[in-house]
């Protein structure tokens, strides 16, 4: 995601266009600059791949954390304060996601154990954590 920087979640840069575009993907091809050129200024200020991926992941996460806490809020509302029995396996679940992704700080994806009805709840939603990620290294010619 072209221009995506450290504070994208919040509207930092060209952010919230950026990470709105994402819902849509089926997936995320990360490409990462490794290589100095003088003439191409990096948005951190020196060329570090491991820091870049580090930041996307963190800003995909934070914008699953907007998500999710909205949902679970009018599920609660619903589910367990309404008494609405039907949609309390899904407030459950969701509770189940926030563990992982805003207490355990941790993608979607990297969870492996979702069951079917989790699967279910998580292809509702299309969290941005949960999209398969290609990593791509970008070399200079002498690499």
């Amino acid at each position: 995601i072209a221009g995506l920087v450290k504070g994208a979640h919040a509207g930092q840069g060209l952010g919230n266009a950026f990470l709105s575009h994402i819902s849509a993907c089926d997936g995320i091809f990360h490409l990462m600059r490794s290589f100095e050129n003088d003439d191409i200024t990096h948005v951190e200020g020196s060329v570090d791949p491991v820091r870049d991926i580090e930041i996307i992941h963190e800003e995909l996460r934070l914008k699953d954390e907007e998500m999710i806490i909205p949902i679970i809020d009018k599920l609660e509302k619903v589910a367990v304060r309404g008494g609405d029995k039907k949609l309390k396996p899904e407030y459950d679940i969701m509770c189940k996601i926030k563990t992982w992704v805003i207490d355990e700080k941790k993608p979607v994806r990297f969870y492996h154990d979702w069951n079917d009805k989790e699967i279910d709840v998580l292809n509702k939603y299309l969290f941005l954590t949960s999209k398969p990620m290609i990593y791509l290294i970008n070399l200079s010619e002498k690499d």
